[in-house]
């Protein structure tokens, strides 16, 4: 996968991209994205999966298990990915994070 951007970053900014290791949406609902816009995403549920200086433009990752499998977008070791995200960080804070990829929730599909 891989993420690009054109709008003017700060100075010394870094692009991270966090993979979401649990749907967010109810249980036994279906056909829903496992993640939507202001959706409070707890700590424990991200995990970082891919940095690069702001100034490169681009991030990129890959992983053997990738897709739609079951209700996951990616697996990688024991970490099972639902949606992808990805912010600006610099020394002051960071942007809002940003939806890059997610799943629909699936009461029926494995993982």
């Amino acid at each position: 996968m891989t993420v690009t951007w054109k709008d003017p970053v700060p100075a010394g900014a870094t692009i991270r991209v966090y993979g979401l290791t649990k749907c967010l949406n109810p249980p036994g609902t279906d056909n829903v994205p496992c993640l939507v816009v202001k959706t409070m995403l707890p700590a424990n549920v991200l995990t970082l999966v891919a940095k690069a200086p702001a100034t490169q433009g681009h991030v990129s990752w890959t992983w053997p298990s990738w897709g739609n499998i079951g209700q996951a977008l990616a697996i990688h070791g024991s970490d099972t990915y639902y949606a992808f995200v990805i912010g600006a960080y610099t020394a002051t804070g960071h942007s809002k994070l940003i939806i890059a990829a997610t799943a629909s929730a699936c009461s029926t599909c494995l993982t």
